[in-house]
Order: structure tokens, then C-alpha cells, then sequence
């Protein structure tokens, strides 16, 4: 079989869709091993056994999904709810180079309570009750600690106060009191402290309003959701056909529609912490 050294498109032979682009052949000891591939923005290396050789294009013999654990991004770890477990620190595998747990600093998760490995890896930790262990007090919260424990005490040393000078002052400003009366002047009302004042108001209102009408919205979908209110997505989502763009806001309307399509863990992974 002659292939010809060049790129060609990378087909999926279920469907037809392109995957990617063939950018290379990786050789050794003299045998075809891997190809060298671009799919959207990331470079892999796929078996020449997963895939089907032609003149004019490669097609693969299934759907080839691939989950990159970068080394130069952290990968968030989070509950089904949404809760954050921590980021991953390391993947623990089997002598076949299968996954069997992962590990957070101080947590340890097993296979069978991972759902799903991307960019963002969701768990159910119903299934593996490994709780995070609390963190020791550092020095300098030790130091602080100790700060606010201390009692605060007068110095003993300070001298008495002599009560005839008192006396002295009192007597000194009863005398001036009596001879020059001081004069009230009315206070004249300042135009840029009322002003101030009404604005302040009428933020106030406008704030209680807008949480009135934010805690009623909120109120008609599962509280679990709640905290995702007033967050945006990092990333555009697809739910039942409608699109949702970078940036957009979340609200109960967008949770509640996700929560009817099932495509809640769709927005938990791609709302910003």
C-alpha cells in the first residue's frame, strides 16, 4: 500500500463528520505507529489501528474521544450540585494506563463515582464519601489568634489623676460660660448633602426592588441552583437546540430550562466560580 506523505482530512466513518486533519506519520523501529493529527485546536496522537488508510482521506473506525488533562491549566473538580471538591493534583492508573481514582490535595475519588473527565471533571460523591480533610492553622493565624485573646489592661504605672485640677478646669469654664454666651447660628441646609441623601434612597430602593423580584424568580426553581443566579458562562452552551453565547447571564429561566432538558451539569461546568 502507497501512501502519499501529505495532509488529508480526518473523517468519522460512523457518521461522516470531519474530526480533524492528518498532519504526520509517527514511525517506529521501521512500523506506521501512531498519527499525527489536528482536531480543532489541539494535536494528537491516535493509534494506526484505531484507523481505516486511503489515498485521499483517513476515516477512523469509531468515535474517537479524547479528554486532555492539561499540565499547564488546573482541571476544577465538582459535585453533581455544583459544589467545588478542589482541583486535580494526580491521576492514579492501573498497570494498563486505565484510571481507577483521582486526588485533590486531601481527597482521593475513586472510578466508579466519576461521571464525567474534561476540562472540568464532575463526581458523585454518594458514591464515594471522601470527605476533605480541614486544613491546619498556619503561624500566622496562630499569631492573630493569640492577638485577639489577649486582654486589654490599663498600665498600672500611669500616675492618679489630681481631682484639684479638675476642679480647676470645671470652675475656668463655668466662669467663661457665663460671660460670653455663645450665639446659635441656624444651620443652612447643604444642597449637595440632600441631594446625596435622596440618590442614596433611591439606590436603596432600586437594590430592594431588584431583590424582591430576584428572590420571588429565584423561589420557583430547585434551591440547589440558586447560587448560579447572576453568573456567567465561560464558555457558549447548546440546550434543546437553543444557544446560549459566551458572557450570557444566568437566570431562573436558563436554570429551569436546562433542568427540564436534563443539561443542568451542562451550565454547572461552564459557569464561572
Amino acid at each position: 500500500m502507497l501512501i502519499k506523505v501529505s495532509e488529508k482530512p480526518i473523517l468519522s466513518i460512523d457518521d461522516g463528520k470531519m474530526f480533524g486533519t492528518l498532519k504526520g506519520l509517527i514511525l517506529y523501529e521501521n512500523r506506521l505507529s501512531f498519527l499525527y493529527c489536528r482536531a480543532e485546536e489541539r494535536y494528537l496522537y491516535i493509534p494506526v489501528e484505531h484507523a481505516i488508510l486511503n489515498q485521499d482521506a483517513v476515516l477512523l473506525k469509531k468515535n474517537y474521544a479524547d479528554t486532555l488533562l492539561s499540565t499547564s491549566s488546573e482541571t476544577a473538580i465538582y459535585t453533581q450540585t455544583g459544589e467545588k471538591i478542589g482541583l486535580l493534583d494526580s491521576v492514579e492508573l492501573d498497570d494498563d494506563f486505565y484510571v481507577t481514582a483521582i486526588k485533590t490535595q486531601d481527597t482521593v475519588i475513586q472510578k466508579d463515582s466519576i461521571l464525567s473527565m474534561g476540562n472540568i471533571i464532575v463526581v458523585d460523591l454518594k458514591k464515594d464519601k471522601v470527605k476533605p480533610q480541614l486544613s491546619a492553622v498556619t503561624p500566622q493565624e496562630k499569631d492573630q489568634l493569640g492577638y485577639i485573646n489577649t486582654e486589654l489592661s490599663l498600665p498600672q504605672d500611669a500616675p492618679a489623676e489630681d481631682p484639684s485640677d479638675s476642679e480647676e478646669e470645671e470652675a475656668s469654664s463655668n466662669h467663661l460660660t457665663q460671660e460670653e454666651p455663645l450665639e446659635e447660628v441656624p444651620e443652612k441646609p447643604d444642597e449637595e448633602a440632600c441631594q446625596e441623601a435622596a440618590a442614596t434612597e433611591d439606590a436603596i430602593e432600586s437594590i430592594n426592588t431588584a431583590f424582591m423580584v430576584d428572590d420571588h424568580i429565584s423561589s420557583d426553581i430547585d434551591p440547589r441552583y440558586h447560587y448560579l443566579c447572576g453568573k456567567k458562562l465561560l464558555d457558549g452552551i447548546e440546550i434543546a437546540g437553543t444557544h446560549y453565547a459566551i458572557d450570557t447571564v444566568i437566570d431562573a429561566e436558563l436554570i429551569q430550562f436546562a433542568l427540564d432538558n436534563n443539561a443542568i451539569v451542562k451550565v454547572i461546568m461552564n459557569a464561572e466560580d
